[in-house]
């Protein structure tokens, strides 16, 4: 992937735009990457909560204890557009997936995350079922949600 350009008046300040979407449905991704896209966001994709942290041991190398011995070096992996940038501004986790679900996903991603082994990052759940997974997900340490 390119570089990401920096404003050169304010060389430290990050203005990447890039987004994790993760989702088990490819056409769910594919309509949230075009929405994202239109929006001038440079989106990425993992298809269940295992390839996200598979995604985050490889973007993070002081994270990789996320995912100990599974080969990453086929993982897409964002460049950073500065020394300060942490390539994440949001990630879009489904609830249900196969694999390992995005609630155990962020569950383990929010104890790095409050561990310091990784910036915060907000979680947001993207969910049909939000009513009976609300409170589940918000445990789980995603900061909103989205219906779809």
């Amino acid at each position: 992937l390119p570089e990401l350009e920096v404003s050169p008046s304010q060389p430290d300040q990050c203005v990447c735009r890039n987004v994790l979407v993760v989702d088990d449905v490819h056409f769910n991704i594919f309509c949230i990457s075009k929405l994202l896209e239109s929006l001038s966001f440079r989106v990425y994709h993992a298809y269940n909560g295992r390839e996200a942290l598979q995604f985050f041991a490889r973007t993070f190398p002081e994270a990789a204890t996320l995912d100990e011995g599974v080969n990453t070096t086929d993982m897409q992996r964002p460049s950073r557009c500065s020394k300060n940038c942490r390539v994440l501004r949001l990630v879009l986790m489904d609830v249900n997936m196969p694999v390992l679900d995005g609630k155990e996903a962020t569950s383990i991603l929010s104890e790095h995350m409050r561990k310091g082994s990784l910036p915060f990052i907000p979680i947001v759940a993207c969910t049909a079922y939000m009513e009976t997974e609300l409170s589940e997900c918000f445990k789980a340490g995603m900061v909103d949600f989205v219906a779809k």
